[in-house]
């Protein structure tokens, strides 16, 4: 087993420990989940401004974070973590709302763009994800933030204070068998164990897919690109050159992908600087995921140009304003990721 797989795994230990530690000291309370309600309502500002909550939260710091912003131009609305079209549901896209790391969702609706979440004790900082937005669109921020329309909001969510008398206890209850106890604390602790493993081996997986599903599109676009273009002829050569340059492209902003994961899968501790460093990281993978969409829907885009003009479902005025429309394409891609790896 190698040092980085061993690493994982006693991570995956410690977490899973502490989660059933937690579990055995709220088993006896799991029957009087408190409610809450809400005491804060807050608007998110959608130009990337970070919105701290924490002198508003009680002991649950529990938050729900509801609505969403639309993108007319591109036919899109976003809620905190989708992507949503009127015929589909990009659920790999997200987040759009940047919560702490150690953040658990409690609850979700989808259909209401509703979610409930438990932020970490270390931190309380919320933002929207604009960077995201306007690097997929190849876009400033002020650009992007001018095309949005709608809003998302924070919902502070907490345990009213209501005096109670004290109550005896019921005879009932004191004379239940010890059995019945124990059987919950061991329910409890293996259901922690379920969930944890779980968790972590889905949101493993769905980083994995994530770029996987990326390169498999990208690798397609490419070869849709070739073909299409011998189809059309020696003229949509450089196209296709410039495809091939695009699709290798795309390969790398994976690679250092996986570059920025490893090293941040290397970082241990809960310090500050552990903390920044991580929350560092974060951001440069957000803006490697966001290179990575632009440079596959550039590429889809191109193959979808050329094989509508191959069938006759789309014409253009002269064989150079075709090859001048897709080269300008090009250009924009590569100067943005030029851009992007230089900020």
């Amino acid at each position: 087993m190698s040092p980085s797989t061993a690493s994982r795994w006693q991570g995956a230990w410690r977490l899973t420990l502490a989660v059933c530690a937690l579990a055995l000291g709220a088993a006896p309370a799991l029957a009087d989940e408190p409610a809450t309600v809400v005491t804060e309502r807050l608007e998110l500002p959608l130009d990337g401004s970070v919105l701290d909550v924490s002198n508003l939260l009680d002991d649950e710091r529990t938050i729900e974070v509801v609505g969403t912003v639309s993108i007319p131009a591109a036919g899109s609305t976003l809620d905190a973590f989708h992507r949503q079209t009127p015929d589909l549901r990009f659920e790999a896209d997200g987040p759009y709302v940047l919560l702490p790391e150690g953040s658990t969702l409690l609850s979700e609706n989808v259909d209401t763009h509703s979610y409930v979440v438990r932020l970490p004790s270390h931190d309380a900082r919320v933002s929207f994800a604009i960077a995201r937005i306007a690097a997929a669109n190849l876009q400033t921020r002020s650009e992007a933030v001018r095309q949005l329309r709608g809003r998302i909001e924070i919902l502070v969510r907490t345990v009213p204070t209501v005096a109670t008398p004290a109550l005896l206890p019921s005879p009932a209850l004191t004379s239940s068998p010890r059995t019945e106890s124990m059987s919950t604390i061991v329910t409890v602790v293996l259901g922690a164990i379920v969930a944890t493993f779980g968790l972590l081996v889905w949101f493993r997986r769905r980083r994995r897919d994530r770029w996987a599903g990326w390169s498999r599109r990208a690798r397609r676009a490419v070869g849709a690109v070739a073909r299409e273009g011998r189809r059309l002829g020696p003229a949509y050569d450089p196209v296709v050159a410039a495809a091939a340059e695009l699709g290798e492209l795309a390969e790398k902003v994976r690679a250092h992908a996986l570059e920025i994961s490893r090293s941040r899968e290397r970082i241990e501790g809960v310090g500050t600087e552990a903390v920044a460093r991580r929350d560092e990281l974060d951001g440069e993978t957000q803006v490697a995921e966001a290179r990575m969409e632009a440079l596959v829907s550039r590429l889809e885009g191109v193959a979808a140009r050329l094989a509508a003009e191959v069938a006759g479902h789309a014409k253009v005025d002269s064989l150079d304003d075709g090859l001048g429309a897709l080269g300008r394409e090009l250009e924009v891609a590569l100067v943005s990721d030029r851009e992007a790896r230089s900020t």
